[in-house]
């Protein structure tokens, strides 16, 4: 790897977190009522992201970013929600003929229906706290429990 740019890829912790919840291998089991419950979501995201992770599950972004003196690890991290572009730019900084083209992927199908807007300020303050370094992620608005209150800054 000498003489070139390593990286990892990061994404939206509150996003993510539904993501985990709707997983189909790992994610809540239930009826499309049951899962689609805005109080269901909060308390499986509570139990199984926040209290007791498991294995490494919900392991935190700064774990691939920083070691444990704080030092970064890596040159760049990419960011889930704009791999596309951000690896393309990469690797054409890089000299590299890798791209990925702009097909989504990982979109929710079928019943899913809560997001980001569905999570508590409980459970987003507790997302938001997780995190090993508290400065990787910031809020506007903590007072209401919105989507442009919850602006996510990755780590770098």
């Amino acid at each position: 790897l000498e003489g070139h740019k390593t990286f990892t890829v990061v994404r939206n912790p509150y996003s993510r977190a539904v993501s985990e919840y709707y997983n189909k291998w790992d994610g809540f089991v239930g009826t499309d009522e049951e899962r689609n419950d805005p109080s269901n979501m909060n308390a499986w995201i509570q139990t199984n992201l926040i209290d007791r992770p498991k294995g490494i599950r919900y392991l935190q972004h700064s774990k691939y970013v920083y070691d444990g003196g704080g030092n970064t690890v890596v040159d760049v991290v990419l960011h889930f929600e704009n791999l596309a572009a951000e690896f393309n730019e990469l690797m054409e900084s890089e000299g590299l003929p890798i791209r990925l083209d702009d097909t989504p992927f990982n979109e929710r199908t079928g019943s899913a229906l809560l997001g980001v807007e569905d999570l508590t300020n409980v459970i987003y303050q507790n997302l938001h706290m997780k995190s090993q370094n508290p400065n990787q992620y910031r809020t506007t608005n903590t007072a209401h429990p919105t989507i442009s209150g919850r602006e996510w800054q990755s780590p770098r």
